[in-house]
């Protein structure tokens, strides 16, 4: 077995880290019944985010992060917001029920600072294909999203 030991080697990474991970289990889950939409704290970890409830949080949080200006009074005027619901709409036959709580330190969620980016090969600025690629990671079983930290 290979070590690599550093010494004297400034770290620039978060203790915390964001990742997709991508399995062959290529099945989507087959929804026809409200979705809840909460937003959460995406930190530390460790969490693995599987059920599409988990990984909707995970991209509702990531909406503050792509889109300026928004906030807990505007989120669902955010054109992401809107593309997202949408796409929840067309597969489940329901719209986005959205549940924010006022009184949370981050009304919206947050998402740990050095992994905002983990969703950058989903995002689109392009509708169909940002609807198309949250279709695919929130509701095919092969994705899933992992949180974890150093402290392992």
């Amino acid at each position: 077995m290979k070590i690599n030991i550093r010494k004297g080697v400034f770290e620039t990474n978060s203790s915390s880290m964001h990742s997709i991970s991508i399995s062959s289990n290529d099945h989507f889950n087959f929804y026809d019944k409200p979705i809840i939409g909460r937003f959460g704290e995406f930190g530390w970890g460790y969490d693995e985010l599987v059920t599409p409830e988990e990984k909707l949080s995970y991209v509702l949080t990531a909406i503050q992060y792509y889109d300026d200006g928004i906030n807990e009074n505007n989120i669902t005027d955010s054109t992401y917001y809107i593309w997202l619901n949408e796409m929840i709409k067309d597969y489940t036959g329901h719209e986005i029920d959205l549940r924010i709580n006022y009184n949370d330190f981050y009304p919206l969620g947050y998402i740990d600072h050095q992994s905002v980016d983990t969703l950058d090969d989903f995002w689109s600025q392009d509708k169909e294909t940002f609807k198309e690629n949250m279709k695919e990671l929130i509701f095919n079983q092969k994705y899933r999203i992992i949180i974890d930290n150093d402290n392992h």
